[in-house]
C-alpha cells in the first residue's frame, strides 16, 4: 500500500497484519475514488469512518484535507498501525491527528 498522488505520493504505508482483518482499497478505486471529488478534498476535514489501515484519511491529507478523523470498529489493532504510516508522512501528518473506536 502506498499513497498515490498529492505531498506524500510514492510513500509506503503499513498494512494490517493478515487479510481476514481488513482487505486495502485497491489503487485503481482510490484513484476513481479522488478523481470524483478532487475540487473538494483541499481545506476539507475527512472522517475515515472504516479506517482499518488509514490508507484512504492519509490518501486525503496527501491530497490537501485541512484534518482526519480516522474511525473504526476494531479497538486495539489498527491505531499503532495509522500512527506508523502517519510517522512515514511527516508532510502530511501531524500530532493533532485523532483516532477513535467506535
Amino acid at each position: 500500500m502506498r499513497v498515490i498522488a498529492g505531498t506524500a505520493r510514492g510513500k509506503n504505508l503499513q498494512a494490517l497484519p493478515g487479510e481476514d482483518i481488513t482487505r486495502p482499497t485497491i489503487n485503481r478505486v482510490k484513484e476513481a475514488m479522488f478523481s470524483s471529488v478532487q475540487f473538494l478534498v483541499p481545506g476539507a476535514r475527512v472522517l475515515d469512518l472504516f479506517a482499518g489501515s488509514g490508507q484512504l484519511g492519509i490518501e486525503a491529507l496527501s491530497r490537501g484535507a485541512k484534518s482526519c478523523l480516522f474511525s473504526t470498529a476494531l479497538r486495539t489493532l489498527p491505531l499503532p498501525t495509522i500512527r506508523v504510516s502517519c510517522i512515514r508522512c511527516p508532510s502530511i501528518c501531524t500530532p493533532s491527528i485523532r483516532c477513535g473506536a467506535l
